[in-house]
């Protein structure tokens, strides 16, 4: 995707390729028809499902309950919340540097094939070489001690080309590393853990995350008249030093955990 967009934006304008989209969405469509009619078993799962009664509620005290669901909450929320960070002041960045849209969609085409490049060799190999090297404490307390130097780096040294590392360091680390060493914290635990309470965490507060960032930042814009891009540097070292403080205590309750499975 990145390379049709680095390749064409200047070519037929970034406008038009939006037109694209209409494709893919349409195959989608077809695909997921397709499956649920040769999916045998789709009217049986979603009856079994709704007679379950799951309620949120009662995820929502099962995360409550669990000390090890809401330090993975606190990891996924943090990691969002600097994501919407790191986000915003690099489309200013880019905004300054390249003022015209097709150039700027140009450049963002490139920058994202390479990030989605060095995302997949993450997932091939470095995952499993951190993993191997460091175990998974360090793993997890390795992702906000390399994305804080970035923002300290940026805070210091405020310019387009350490915006765009930081920016693709953070995107891959989101992708690739992070999500699997997220997993891995959910393997000790029950099914009910495992599955409903993941997937609220996974998805309702990966996303709650970004819209709480983004209405952060832009009240900030209209009421505060201050540097947002030192704000924003300032807050995501904050975020990363608070995400280390809850590695160390997470990983307490952790190997309590893991400990007694281990005996």
């Amino acid at each position: 995707g990145g390379l049709i967009s680095a390749t064409l934006a200047t070519r037929i304008g970034t406008q038009n390729l939006f037109f694209f989209t209409v494709f893919i969405y349409f195959f989608l469509f077809l695909s997921y028809q397709m499956a649920i009619r040769q999916n045998k078993n789709a009217a049986t799962f979603q009856e079994s499902f709704s007679a379950s009664g799951v309620k949120l509620s009662s995820v929502v005290s099962l995360i409550k309950n669990s000390k090890l669901l809401l330090f993975v909450l606190c990891i996924v929320l943090l990691m969002q919340i600097s994501v919407a960070f790191v986000d915003y002041q690099f489309n200013i960045f880019v905004e300054n540097a390249i003022p015209t849209v097709d150039k700027r969609t140009q450049y963002m085409g490139w920058l994202l094939s390479v990030t989605n490049g060095c995302t997949v060799f993450l997932q091939f190999f470095g995952t499993f070489f951190f993993l191997q090297r460091f175990g998974l404490k360090k793993s997890h307390l390795l992702v906000p001690v390399l994305l804080n130097v970035n923002a300290i780096f940026l805070l210091l040294f405020p310019s387009f080309s350490v915006a765009a590392c930081s920016f693709a360091t953070i995107k891959t680390m989101d992708y690739s590393f992070f999500t699997v060493i997220r997993e891995m914290l959910y393997i000790p635990m029950k099914l009910d853990e495992k599955f409903r309470a993941k997937a609220v965490i996974d998805v309702f507060v990966y996303r709650s995350a970004k819209a709480f960032a983004s209405v952060f930042l832009l009240i900030v814009q209209i009421f505060l008249p201050i540097n947002i891009l030192l704000l924003t540097g300032c807050m995501s070292i904050v975020v990363f030093c608070c995400w280390i403080f809850v590695v160390f205590y997470m990983f307490r309750h952790y190997e309590r955990q893991v400990e007694p499975e281990a005996g």
